[in-house]
């Protein structure tokens, strides 16, 4: 009797070293943003032996079994969180290994959170969509109300500018966000962001739309100007009277030149 209770003990004290013994698993999950029809990846790094994990949302409490690499929906998630967007779901995993006749849990992974949205695209409008380099442009970002930051990139330079919703740019902020100089066409979009838990969660880009930037000076406008000389000729003795004679020329170059000639008479002196 004393022989089978030491093996007893023995075997529980074996079974209680190999159950902490087995390594806590990492959970991974790629991307920890997305919308409801959006799919994320989990990840539950477990040793190689092991083809099934199990799955934790915190909130709900609800596990479930699947492939230790496993891709889930976001409306998977939130169904599983009892849940609905905007939310963050906040998951562990573990697993389990056979040890003699029962399967024995593994430590729980860290906790890894999910932000889920469901942010509706916004609208992107500007007026005028032909300027000058000095003119200004007004970009109205349309978004929800709650929103009052959003973001501006063109398509070219890709730099982000955050600023209010509604926006006043000049055609050279536009030419030096999209590396470009005039004459140019500037392909601007925008998007919002809104605070999900710890995270951002940035919407979808509005549609792009096109903006029309000419340079302030036209190369090609002729300039023009007005040279006027008078030329005074004395005619001889049989060109008696006054003759008076203009002549415009004009002469579509860079300048105009105007000339006038008056004739006089010649005026003989007698002694």
């Amino acid at each position: 009797m004393a022989t089978r209770l030491l093996f007893v003990f023995f075997m529980y004290v074996f079974n209680g070293i190999q159950t902490e013994a087995l390594p806590q698993p990492k959970l991974t999950v790629n991307p920890a943003v997305i919308r409801e029809t959006d799919s994320v990846t989990l990840n539950c790094l477990t040793p190689s032996s092991v083809s099934q994990c199990y799955y934790q949302t915190l909130s709900a409490g609800t596990v479930r079994i699947f492939s230790c690499t496993q891709t889930l929906t976001g409306s998977e998630l939130l169904m599983m969180d009892h849940q609905s967007s905007p939310a963050e779901v906040k998951v562990k995993c573990f697993y389990t290994v056979q040890i003699g006749d029962r399967n024995v849990p593994s430590p729980h992974s860290d906790t890894v959170s999910i932000s889920i949205h469901n942010l509706p695209q916004p609208d992107l409008t500007v007026n005028p969509a032909v300027i000058t380099e000095t003119d200004s442009v007004t970009l109205n970002c349309l978004t929800p109300s709650s929103v009052s930051q959003c973001g501006y990139f063109t398509l070219s330079g890709r730099t982000v500018r955050t600023s209010s919703c509604l926006q006043t740019l000049t055609g050279s902020e536009l030419l030096k966000m999209d590396h470009q100089r005039s004459p140019a066409e500037v392909k601007v979009k925008c998007f919002y962001s809104v605070q999900i838990g710890d995270r951002n969660a940035r919407s979808p880009d509005s549609d792009k739309v096109s903006i029309t930037i000419h340079s302030d000076t036209n190369p090609n406008k002729e300039s023009v100007s007005t040279l006027t000389t008078s030329v005074s000729i004395k005619t001889s003795p049989a060109d008696q009277g006054i003759v008076e004679k203009e002549s415009i020329r004009t002469q579509r170059t860079p300048s105009v030149i105007t000339t006038t000639a008056v004739f006089v008479p010649f005026l003989s002196h007698h002694p």
